[in-house]
């Protein structure tokens, strides 16, 4: 199994955007990387300014709790999904915005059902509910 780095995250955003997303225009640079421990986040993104780029960078970060190996790969690659759904409906990212909220009646969903990404969120969102609050206590 491969070391959970930063590098090891852009590689799979990268596989999952080939496989899911590759009709949408990414437009600015996006950035993935793991970021603190959350107890009630999984991911988030944002856009702002980043020394070295012409324009505002959006910057995916993942709680660092799904560094943990015995978190599976692919609630990873589903947090990755969610986020990048945020970017391809313009929130944190120079796409139009799509909706007033990013949540807005399970859009975020819909989205990722829409792009076949069903089995994957099932899976996740399973995961999540069974393991992620014991999980969160044990991790550093």
């Amino acid at each position: 199994m491969s070391p959970r780095t930063n590098s090891w995250l852009t590689d799979r955003l990268r596989a999952l955007y080939a496989q899911s997303f590759a009709d949408v225009p990414v437009t600015n640079t996006v950035l993935v990387k793991f970021g603190k421990k959350s107890r009630g986040r999984l991911g988030s993104i944002v856009l702002k300014p980043k020394k070295g780029y012409d324009q505002k960078v959006s910057v995916i970060s993942l709680n660092r709790i799904l560094k943990d190996d015995c978190v599976p790969e692919y609630v990873i690659d589903a947090v990755l999904a969610h986020e990048f759904v945020h970017y391809v409906h313009g929130f944190n990212s120079p796409l139009p915005q799509l909706y007033r909220y990013p949540h807005q009646a399970g859009i975020v969903d819909r989205e990722l059902k829409k792009r076949g990404l069903a089995a994957l969120l099932d899976k996740e969102k399973l995961w999540t509910k069974q393991n992620f609050a014991k999980l969160w206590k044990t991790v550093i």
